[in-house]
């Protein structure tokens, strides 16, 4: 089966893109990166986009359900179907489920390698606090994130710049 390159994919820079915008005006939000399969260049049709927020307020995102309209989905024609919250230790997620709001459109022919996927996408922002970040020492669980695929999307105050330098030195 073919990966999927984030850097390469339409559809993929845009959920990244207004992600981003999202978070740039959230000042709880103090970093924001890509982690997983479409970090690491690994995923395929079925991979879900998971994002990793550094937050001085995780409670608050928990808490509350606006945050996940203030994502423009609709710029990708998706709206939101349902969600769920899984618990990761340090780390908690709220699993995000798509559905397109044009199903009978076409995809984009940017977009080729999604033709398949016309109806469903999923999203996983897990949010920490900084600690999950802290370099004194390195979390396992952190270092396994990480080390496995990160691409940092917001980073003003080099929080996940500077966790992923002393990953890379330690592999």
């Amino acid at each position: 089966m073919s990966s999927i390159d984030a850097s390469d994919n339409y559809l993929i820079k845009v959920i990244l893109e207004q992600v981003k915008n999202w978070a740039e005006k959230r000042s709880e939000i103090l970093a924001l990166a890509l982690v997983g399969s479409y970090a690491r260049g690994e995923a395929t049709l079925e991979s879900d986009i998971d994002l990793m927020v550094i937050a001085s307020d995780t409670d608050v995102f928990r808490q509350n359900y606006d945050w996940m309209h203030q994502i423009n989905w609709e710029s990708i024609n998706y709206k939101i179907q349902k969600w769920n919250d899984a618990d990761y230790g340090v780390v908690w997620s709220r699993h995000i489920y798509l559905c397109n709001s044009k199903s009978n459109s076409k995809s984009s022919s940017k977009n080729n390698l999604f033709n398949d996927l016309t109806n469903k996408l999923k999203v996983e922002i897990s949010f920490g606090l900084p600690i999950w970040a802290s370099i004194q020492p390195i979390d396992s669980g952190t270092f396994g994130v990480v080390s496995r695929g990160c691409k940092i999307i917001y980073d003003p105050q080099d929080i996940l710049t500077n966790l992923v330098s002393k990953i890379d030195c330690q592999k």
